[in-house]
């Protein structure tokens, strides 16, 4: 008597696309342009910000601690 015996077999999933037939992928989306530049140019493109005197105001109050 074998070990299988009385045991169903094990169900095994194959995909289409290793049995030759065409599969439809559209993962283009997903994929974010910038990822795939390079570190210096996102840096570059992102730019230096400066805030006016009334806008540093106003983050000081959202901080945790007050500066200044």
């Amino acid at each position: 008597m074998s070990i299988m015996a009385g045991m169903e077999r094990p169900r095994v999933g194959v995909s289409s696309c290793l049995l030759g037939a065409l599969v439809r992928f559209n993962g283009g989306h997903k994929r974010h342009r910038l990822i795939s530049k390079p570190k210096q140019m996102k840096r570059k493109a992102r730019g230096t910000k400066t805030l006016e005197k009334g806008d540093a105001n106003l983050v000081l109050t959202y901080m945790p601690y007050m500066r200044g």
